[in-house]
């Protein structure tokens, strides 16, 4: 049973592209957080004090002039960031809750001036202090107050920026780690079609390289194995050969005519049984030289040779398909394909589609099926399904046979329901 779905991409190149990203990017978010904290601290702190000194010498200048003379002193004092203004002492103050106006009123208070309010002035904010003669004197700010901390729209900005370039360069250094993986992951692919490749080159990290080495000895290991058994298989079945000669030439001095015609009955399916055993040995490997083969003409004479045997077999093809293959290996994959479908569905449907990365055969029956479970088991040598069950005209080694034939040339066969009632056994051929 499968675990629950991961969050992260499915590929080591992908994780490792994003967990440096991410690392990267959360580290830059961070950096300019507290940067722009720190900075935005000391500038307030910087800006507080010069606009509280200001604000002393400005108030001291007005305390020195008639109530009356004030607002005609503080024409032409207006800064680029603030202003000034001359308000009443009963006028009531409007509270504002600010942080960075709290700083400042802190300040205010520390600098002496006398009851420092946070307060706001037609919508802006604003800092108002005690005067004298019925009058407060305020500082209203064009906007908010002067500050160097990077606005939200900078720091995406910039964040972004930093994502580009940081992934730009962690793409192409992931890409040149991983590359060793990748083609180990390719090579090991490639060598499940053909064990007596060269074994993968050793190179990369210190982990990759111990994957290929173990990849290379299992490499080693299953083709030592596999070569054994077929040896072995060859020996046995081709040693088997001369006893069964010597039994059918002594069994045609029997006497009795139905002991003799069962006993060469039984000797002849020993017979056949050998013949499939060592072609089933020689299957595992091409031993004959890979040349064009035109597979329409193929095809077409494998039904032709059916139809003259008086069986209902038809073929339907694109026209010339020529693909590189090992000829007699290829027709003795084919032929296996119909002779199963005539033997146990009476009749053969052969189609051929032409593809761009090779070519795909199907041999289509109207029989009684496999069950979806056994399809698969099909291929085990020996195995016959519940049909083949009471007939003694087969090995169990057809389709074993043929699949070994199909990925000695770099293909794949399998076994399909075929709607309606049937099977279908679809061969995909590579070009090369």
């Amino acid at each position: 049973m499968s675990g629950p779905a991961s969050r992260w991409p499915g590929s080591l190149h992908a994780r490792l592209l994003l967990a440096v990203l991410g690392t990267i990017v959360a580290l830059q978010a961070l950096s300019l957080l507290s940067l722009g904290a720190w900075r935005g601290w000391q500038a307030r702190v910087l800006a507080n004090g010069l606009i509280v000194e200001e604000l002393r010498h400005e108030r001291a200048r007005l305390l020195a002039l008639p109530a009356t003379a004030r607002a005609a002193a503080l024409l032409g004092r207006e800064r680029a960031a603030y202003g000034w203004r001359l308000v009443a002492s009963g006028e009531p103050a409007v509270p504002v809750h600010d942080s960075d106006l709290d700083d400042l009123v802190r300040a205010a208070a520390q600098a002496g001036l006398p009851r420092p309010v946070a307060t706001q002035r037609d919508g802006r904010p604003a800092l108002r202090v005690a005067l004298d003669g019925g009058q407060d004197l305020m500082i209203v700010f064009r906007d908010e107050l002067p500050t160097t901390r990077p606005s939200g729209a900078e720091l995406l900005a910039w964040l972004a920026a930093v994502a580009l370039l940081v992934g730009m360069a962690a793409w192409r250094l992931v890409s040149q780690l991983t590359r060793p993986l990748r083609d180990a992951a390719a090579a090991a692919r490639a060598m499940t079609a053909d064990l007596d490749r060269e074994p993968l080159p050793e190179q990369g990290p210190e982990e990759v390289r111990t994957l290929t080495r173990t990849l290379n000895a299992l490499q080693h290991e299953v083709r030592r194995q596999l070569r054994a058994r077929a040896s072995l298989l060859a020996a046995v079945t081709h040693d088997l050969k001369a006893p069964l000669t010597r039994m059918k030439l002594r069994s045609s001095a029997l006497e009795d005519a139905e002991l003799r015609r069962r006993l060469e009955h039984d000797l002849d399916l020993m017979d056949a049984l050998v013949e499939q055993g060592l072609a089933y040995a020689r299957s595992e490997r091409l031993q004959e030289t890979r040349v064009a083969v035109d597979l329409d003409a193929l095809l077409d004479n494998l039904a032709e040779q059916a139809r003259d045997l008086g069986q209902d077999c038809r073929y339907a093809g694109p026209g010339v398909v020529t693909l590189v293959a090992a000829p007699r290996a290829l027709q003795r994959l084919l032929q296996n394909l119909v002779d199963n479908a005539l033997r146990y569905a009476g009749s053969a449907e052969i189609e051929l589609d032409e593809r761009a990365d090779g070519v795909e055969i199907r041999v289509l029956d109207r029989g009684p099926g496999v069950a979806g479970g056994d399809l698969e088991r099909m291929f085990e040598p020996f195995v016959r399904g519940a049909a083949a069950r009471g007939d003694d005209g087969g090995s169990g080694l057809g389709l074993a046979i043929a699949r070994n034939l199909a990925r000695a040339h770099g293909g794949e066969l399998a076994l399909e329901p075929r709607d309606g009632g049937g099977l279908v056994a679809r061969v995909r051929l590579p070009r090369a």
